[in-house]
């Protein structure tokens, strides 16, 4: 009976939870510039959008519903590394931004300027992915901002948008499994279960750093196993799927 329910489902993603930008959310400020930029946490972004390069050159507003002046916009993602070396980042600015690097903070330049070009001490970095964070304010309505690096190679330019990612949720979530069912994300050791409620199973995943390689088990209410899927290469949070009759 068992392997007759293992023939007959098979789960299917829907959306990769991995997107190529970072991404991005205007707020408007007013006062004093520059503005505190310790963004409140309830505070409600006016637009919400994923942006890959980040060069931008703006003499009117950035975006439908953003004013032209005193706006500020919060890049956060993740960018790739290729290689293992020595890097360094830069912006060109006009007026203020901040970058942090894996929660470390690489470039203050937070004041009002003309485009100006701050570049980061070296800094060796591991391949892979890497926490990353622009925070930008601009308070006249002449707009610029850029971001770049210095490969080990010596390329220098904006980073490309194939190097920026975005994880576009914090739970991986599976539809059409039954109430009741349990759904395990798994890893090696690692080991994530949930009970779905209503047709959806949500794995908490803001945890995970980067895409891992995992499977996923379905037990049904009896904890009979009914689906185990092959090994994914690259499951991370914002990934959609769902179980379905083959």
């Amino acid at each position: 009976m068992q392997q007759a329910k293992l023939a007959k489902l098979v789960l299917v993603r829907t959306r990769s939870g991995k997107a190529h930008g970072l991404y991005a959310r205007f707020y408007r400020w007013s006062g004093e510039s520059p503005p505190d930029p310790r963004i409140p946490e309830e505070a409600r972004p006016i637009r919400e959008e994923i942006h890959g390069p980040i060069d931008f050159i703006w003499d009117d507003s950035p975006a439908p519903g953003v004013p032209a002046d005193n706006y500020m916009i919060d890049w956060r993602g993740f960018v790739y590394i290729p290689e293992t070396g020595v890097y360094r980042f830069f912006i060109i600015v006009d007026d203020g931004a901040k970058l942090w690097l894996d929660g470390r903070l690489v470039i203050d330049a937070w004041r009002d300027q003309p485009p100006t070009h701050y570049m980061s001490e070296p800094m060796e970095l591991d391949r892979g992915l890497h926490e990353l964070r622009l925070l930008y304010y601009n308070h006249d309505v002449f707009a610029r901002i850029l971001l770049g690096w210095v490969t080990p190679s010596g390329d220098y330019g904006p980073v490309p948008r194939e190097n920026l990612y975005t994880r576009l949720g914090d739970d991986i979530v599976v539809r059409g499994v039954p109430h009741g069912y349990r759904v395990e994300l798994r890893n090696g050791p690692f080991t994530r279960a949930v009970t779905s409620r209503y047709g959806v199973a949500k794995i908490p995943a803001s945890d995970i750093r980067e895409p891992i390689p995992a499977y996923f088990r379905i037990y049904d209410e009896k904890g009979s196993l009914v689906l185990e899927t092959p090994v994914i290469p690259d499951v991370w949070g914002g990934d959609e799927y769902i179980l379905a009759a083959r």
